[in-house]
């Protein structure tokens, strides 16, 4: 079949694989190489996502995309495995959040250095210290309107985990789950005052701790997965 008929022939797979008797058949054959197979897998377990990899890998090879905020850092080794910061989204349960951090790894979020190129603002200048060009790293790490609220939210995780907060992870995330899910709150937090023009404070911080184990142990509780959220959220549980 042509290579632009995969879809056609993938229903066509399905209507033959509903039959059970046939797939167990099929599985029952002892002798691999009697076996129709795509890829690294057996034809009767085939689905449209390992189809789609398949294709994916086949034009793209097994590259992972550097995302634009490795710009921001200059002490960035050229080994660093990009492939664990995107698999680090899954842990995000909420999917706004989730869609925060692809937009901030991509560097996609508004600000005027952004409209300024777009025509849309007439200066890069930062609205809130009116110093320097309002970018990604001058927006979460440099302004000097939330300098007190890094130190007070650098001194959170030293007394909480004791981890000496980074740039590096600030911006990528860190291995340690629940360390990456606040520093994200964080960094969410700040996007959302500086887009309203309000201070970012601790009180706010904590308040927005809270709503996530919030939504995060109503999910857990739905799925019955208490006792995963429970050793998640073990350090800030008494917040």
């Amino acid at each position: 079949m042509l290579p632009h008929r995969w879809l056609a022939w993938h229903s066509l797979l399905a209507c033959v694989l509903r039959k059970k008797a046939l797939v167990a058949k099929y599985k029952d054959i002892v002798h691999e190489s009697d076996r129709l197979c795509l890829g690294n897998s057996l034809l009767c377990d085939i689905n449209s996502r390992k189809i789609y990899v398949l294709l994916h890998e086949r034009k793209y090879g097994n590259s992972v995309c550097v995302p634009r905020i490795s710009k921001h850092l200059e002490d960035l080794g050229e080994t660093v495995d990009w492939s664990l910061y995107y698999s680090m989204l899954k842990s995000i349960v909420d999917t706004k959040t989730r869609e925060f951090k692809f937009k901030f790894l991509h560097d996609i979020h508004v600000n005027n250095y952004w409209l300024s190129k777009w025509g849309i603002k007439d200066t890069d200048i930062c609205t809130l210290c009116n110093e320097t060009r309002d970018d990604i790293s001058h927006m979460f790490w440099e302004c000097q309107s939330i300098q007190k609220f890094l130190k007070e939210f650098a001194g959170f995780l030293r007394t909480n985990f004791d981890y000496v907060l980074a740039k590096e992870d600030f911006f990528l995330g860190n291995r340690n789950v629940l360390i990456f899910q606040v520093i994200l709150i964080c960094k969410k937090l700040i996007y959302q005052c500086n887009y309203k023009k309000e201070s970012v404070t601790m009180i706010r911080f904590i308040s927005s701790v809270k709503l996530c184990k919030n939504i995060e142990y109503q999910v857990a509780k739905n799925n019955n997965k208490v006792t995963k959220y429970l050793e998640k959220w073990e350090v800030l549980l008494d917040l």
